[in-house]
């Protein structure tokens, strides 16, 4: 028996219209597998004149489990990935569930990725009902078989509704070779630079060219998000150089600090360095987000690694072309530079000083050395 009688809160994420009818027909359901659980959705539990984003910060915060609705078409969508970050940094014990409707475990991308997930289907739903039903300390009979024909069947009428085949109709400039030149220049007002750690920019100059500008234009705003080291820590053992990818990320808070401490008060003041682990699933570059005819987002798809930093796919978005998708990314970034749902720079740095040396011996052997 729970400890007290606070209600177990499920928060339900999702993207685009199939991945939200599968988060309502969860919200209704639940309970009912799970008396005492309470499921939110944020299409609809939101009431009239409350504030969007503080609601959902509020909700985020004090959820006990997060379920995100994947479909095929949804799997990269930066919003799932904010939201299931901004749950795990606040809680990294909180229960994740990647809860795939059609759609296989390649659908997902990180930090998403990192938890186990599940198919929508009778033996998936079941394993996550038992681990939330063991998290909630729930007595009683389980009545899983009595009610899952009734999410079974509204899982069948939205396949029937959509269909097997995402539908979209943006489309993207793309190319190789993207250099961040290429859509900076002297008059631009506001860069936001999104990244697992900087390594292919700071090669290039960046940092420096940063600097150049951020003196030379006193209304030039930069903001840098970087992802979190717990990121690192989830990546496969045998498949991917962790400790290598800890070494570029201390590298570049390294060279950050540096780049920090050199800017006069002033220009440091308009220079904003956060982390948040949804930005492990995007590599991006704003240029003037509030801008509509000036306004250009380029960014990498996860799958294009920094193995050759010159020759990386990209995809490109003017403004000024697809308003919808460029502000609808954009957004995404936008919450994930809150102060609210990141890491500050100076809190990042002193964070290290505290990793247990269980976690990760070389990250103590950097900050001793």
């Amino acid at each position: 028996m729970r400890e007290n009688a606070r209600t177990y809160a499920v928060f339900l994420g999702w993207s685009g219209a199939r991945s939200l009818m599968v988060a309502k027909a969860l919200r209704e359901w639940l309970p009912r597998c799970l008396p005492g659980t309470s499921a939110w959705v944020s299409d609809g539990d939101i009431g009239a004149g409350q504030g969007w984003s503080q609601s959902l910060e509020d909700v985020l915060k004090n959820c006990d489990c997060g379920i995100f609705c994947i479909t095929a078409e949804n799997g990269l969508a930066p919003w799932l990935n904010f939201e299931a970050g901004a749950v795990f940094v606040r809680t990294p014990n909180t229960l994740l569930f990647p809860y795939l409707f059609d759609a296989g475990p390649s659908s997902v991308s990180a930090p998403v990725s990192r938890f186990q997930a599940v198919q929508a289907n009778e033996q998936g739903t079941r394993s996550m009902i038992q681990q939330i039903r063991a998290a909630a300390a729930t007595d009683g009979a389980d009545p899983f078989g009595e009610t899952w024909p009734l999410l079974e069947e509204r899982l069948a009428s939205i396949r029937n509704e959509f269909g097997s085949s995402p539908k979209t109709s943006y489309s993207l400039s793309a190319g190789t070779r993207l250099n961040y030149r290429d859509i900076t220049d002297d008059a631009k007002q506001h860069i936001i630079i999104t990244a697992q750690n900087l390594q292919s920019l700071i090669h290039t100059g960046l940092l420096s060219y940063l600097k150049t500008r951020v003196l030379e234009n006193r209304d030039l705003r930069v903001d840098i998000i970087l992802t979190v080291p717990e990121f690192f820590l989830a990546l496969p053992r045998l498949t991917l150089d962790r400790e290598a990818l800890m070494k570029q990320f201390q590298d570049t808070l390294l060279r950050l600090d540096a780049f920090m401490k050199d800017l006069e008060q002033h220009p440091r003041s308009r220079v904003n360095v956060c982390f948040h682990p949804g930005v492990s699933s995007l590599s991006a570059m704003v240029r003037d987000p509030d801008d509509d005819r000036n306004g250009i987002i380029g960014f990498v798809p996860k799958w294009a690694t920094d193995l050759e930093p010159d020759n990386r796919v990209f995809c490109l978005i003017r403004k000024s072309d697809n308003r919808e998708l460029f502000q609808k990314m954009v957004g995404h970034i936008g919450m994930m530079r809150n102060p609210s749902n990141s890491m500050m720079f100076d809190e990042m740095l002193g964070s290290f000083r505290k990793i247990p040396e269980s976690r990760s011996t070389g990250w103590r052997r950097w900050w001793k050395s």
